[in-house]
């Protein structure tokens, strides 16, 4: 009846009367929530209010209970009456000490607060046994985010973010939480297994450039000089022109005596340059490998005329 006067005969405040009437004889939890959902949609404060108010006076089970509190806690959240938010949770969890919904949200509340009992709270859940894998993996990425940011505590939220990326290997913030913090302590293996592994998951993803150059300058520091040219070569079929790329393969060349394919690796970049100014500085590192290294005066000469011609181009 309720969904025909709201949808057929678009008549929500009569509809919200019924599904008042369904929570008033404790048929079913989301009459409460649809009740709530209407009143909130039409801006109706009072009504909404109202309506939690009635659901949380009205006898029902333990978890029937937690859940009305929670909703009204989220409800006063948003209303910015934290602590009413947090005084409701704590009835939640009393009606239903294992509610997972409310031990997240009152462990954040709790911080909110300046408190950090939810948090701990929290981890003492995770630590019993049966806990679901998405209860566990919710818990920790929850206490991740209040290590990291709220409550600063830099070695309990490497820990968090670690828990969260073992169990959710695509956890896309996880990650990139955890490089930047095996970057800052200088841990390179941690950082080049992880990177490695990122990218073995989605090769050409949007961050794919970002961390194969990343994995590249922590391989080389670590002194895998082949393993990073790999991942350079990786780079340059994605962007010929990559400055960083071709830099540190001539180094690598030079260092081998390797000068034709450092010939062969400018030329690829000359081509795909379509910046003047740019493809003239290429044209003179082309230059100084055929007239020093390669023993062709004439074709260093023709590459530096190309980019002077580049540089200072004739008149119309």
């Amino acid at each position: 009846m309720a969904e025909l006067l709201e949808d057929e005969l678009d008549l929500p405040a009569e509809a919200a009367e019924v599904y008042g009437a369904a929570a008033g004889l404790g048929l079913d939890l989301s009459a409460v929530k649809e009740q709530f959902r209407i009143h909130r949609e039409a801006g109706d404060v009072v009504g909404a209010r109202r309506c939690l108010d009635e659901g949380v006076d009205r006898p029902g089970s333990g978890e029937v209970l937690a859940e009305t509190l929670l909703l009204r806690a989220r409800w006063r959240k948003a209303q910015q009456d934290l602590a009413g938010a947090s005084e409701d949770l704590e009835k939640a969890l009393r009606a239903a000490p294992s509610h997972w919904p409310a031990l997240l949200e009152r462990a954040e509340i709790k911080t909110a607060l300046g408190d950090s009992a939810g948090a701990r709270s929290l981890e003492l859940a995770l630590e019993r046994p049966g806990v679901g894998e998405v209860e566990r993996a919710a818990g920790h990425r929850c206490l991740a985010k209040l290590f990291a940011g709220p409550l600063q505590r830099p070695v309990e939220a490497r820990r968090a973010w670690e828990r969260v990326h073992r169990e959710d290997p695509e956890a896309r913030d996880a990650a990139a939480y955890l490089r930047t913090a095996y970057r800052q302590a200088g841990e390179r293996d941690a950082l080049v297994a992880l990177l490695q592994a990122e990218l073995d998951r989605d090769p050409r993803g949007p961050e794919a450039g970002d961390m194969r150059r990343e994995l590249a300058r922590a391989l080389a520091a670590q002194g895998q000089l082949e393993a990073a040219g790999l991942e350079w070569r990786k780079i340059l079929r994605g962007d010929p022109t990559s400055p960083e790329a071709l830099a540190a393969l001539q180094a690598q060349f030079a260092a081998k005596g390797l000068w034709k394919e450092t010939a062969d690796l400018l030329e690829a970049a000359i081509s795909a340059q379509q910046v003047p100014t740019d493809r003239a500085e290429l044209l003179d590192q082309l230059s100084v490998i055929y007239g020093d290294h390669l023993g062709d005066a004439p074709r260093a000469q023709a590459l530096k005329a190309r980019a002077e011609t580049l540089r200072h181009p004739p008149p119309d």
